[in-house]
């Protein structure tokens, strides 16, 4: 039986943006005296708190903030005629369990059977509606599909020489793919150092110098860079601060967020308020009708996006260090170390989201068409 939410939820402030009033806004942000504010902070949560309340009293100044109420938590598919026949059944049904009375038994069958009777006839309303509109629009019967059909998990790994035993667990997963990459695997005495692990359990490899990482420093380019990039239309829950008004304070903001992140990191010490996170409930697909997403503060997002495109130097440097030491072998048979980066696609979100996994592992002499990184994106998925 679908089970729906029967609860409100609190409306949301959100910024109404006029056109006229951006300069107003840019100019309230380049006026304050940001200098002042940071030279004498020591406290990170106290720094955060002062960027966040004057970043909000410059955007009140131009914009208008206006409540919206939430809309109807239900599934997009279903009509409000279905969903008060979904619940009216349950409530039915909750009877039936409660008196155990012939009556109830019966009305919550006829209810049932009606539930099922609308659902069926939304449904084929919906897919009359898609048709209709796949003459106009050829992608109305894509985007249908794709809204709603799950993704698929890998399925379980067959256990060599046991019948009917499969690996379910992902991490089980993962070592038995680690497993089998050391079994083919086959040592050059003569170009790589012996090592002190046995044949059959996985094999690491030390690159030959250990690479330094430069220190971490928010420069205003690289932020300017990374704001540019923010989506305007990404959900920022009842935080104020959202990506739209990032993107139009753009310079105006870059010397202040370049202070503030650089006293975060000097500091090493992570906001308290950027560690909490608004839980919403929002339709998906699947066989639950509610899955929660955790929303952050967009500027806690913007900070974590930088920090992995600094980290990518230090794999930069690894990778050019193992290719020259590839380079001196090159024409006799090898046991050479390689990095894959991997970018992994998500069909359940909007946008492609991008994983990196980098595995250092030794090519085997024989011939396995299978990168390493692939199979370890598909069994961490």
């Amino acid at each position: 039986m679908l089970m729906t939410p029967n609860f409100k939820t609190k409306p949301k402030l959100v910024w109404k943006i006029d056109g006229e009033n951006i300069n107003v806004f840019k100019t309230a942000l380049s006026s304050i005296d940001w200098g002042q504010v940071f030279d004498l902070m020591c406290n990170v949560d106290v720094a955060v708190t002062v960027f966040q309340d004057k970043f909000i009293a410059a955007a009140k100044s131009a914009f208008q903030l206006k409540s919206v109420g939430a809309k109807r938590l239900h599934r997009p598919s279903l009509s409000e005629r279905a969903i008060d026949s979904l619940r009216r059944c349950g409530s039915a049904f909750k009877k039936w369990r409660r008196t155990r009375d012939q009556a109830d038994y019966s009305s919550w069958k006829e209810l049932e059977v009606s539930k099922r009777r609308i659902i069926q006839s939304d449904k084929h309303r919906r897919l009359y509606g898609i048709a209709k509109a796949s003459r106009r629009n050829p992608r109305a019967v894509w985007k249908h599909v794709k809204k709603n059909t799950s993704a698929a998990s890998i399925p379980p790994i067959p256990i060599p020489g046991h019948d009917e035993k499969y690996i379910v667990d992902p991490q089980d997963k993962a070592e038995f793919i680690s497993q089998e990459f050391s079994k083919v695997y086959s040592a050059s005495p003569r170009h790589c150092l012996p090592s002190t692990v046995s044949h059959g359990e996985p094999i690491r490899v030390e690159p030959p110098e250990t690479p330094h990482c430069p220190p971490l420093h928010f420069t205003t380019s690289v932020i300017l860079k990374q704001i540019q990039r923010l989506d305007s239309a990404k959900a920022a829950g009842s935080f104020l601060i959202t990506n739209q008004l990032l993107k139009i304070a753009g310079t105006s903001v870059v010397c202040p967020l370049s202070r503030l992140f650089n006293l975060i990191v000097s500091k090493r010490e992570f906001p308290t308020t950027w560690k909490q996170a608004e839980v919403v409930p929002i339709p998906k697909k699947g066989s639950s009708s509610f899955r929660p997403i955790s929303l952050l503060p967009p500027l806690s997002k913007l900070f974590e996006k930088i920090v992995p495109s600094h980290l990518t130097i230090l794999i930069r440097i690894i990778y050019f260090q193992i290719r020259s030491t590839d380079s001196e072998s090159r024409g006799r048979r090898k046991c050479s170390c390689s990095i894959w980066l991997t970018n992994t696609r998500k069909p359940s979100y909007k946008e492609t989201k991008k994983t990196w996994f980098v595995w250092t592992v030794r090519k085997p002499s024989t011939s396995f068409r299978t990168r390493p990184s692939s199979l370890a994106c598909q069994v961490m998925e």
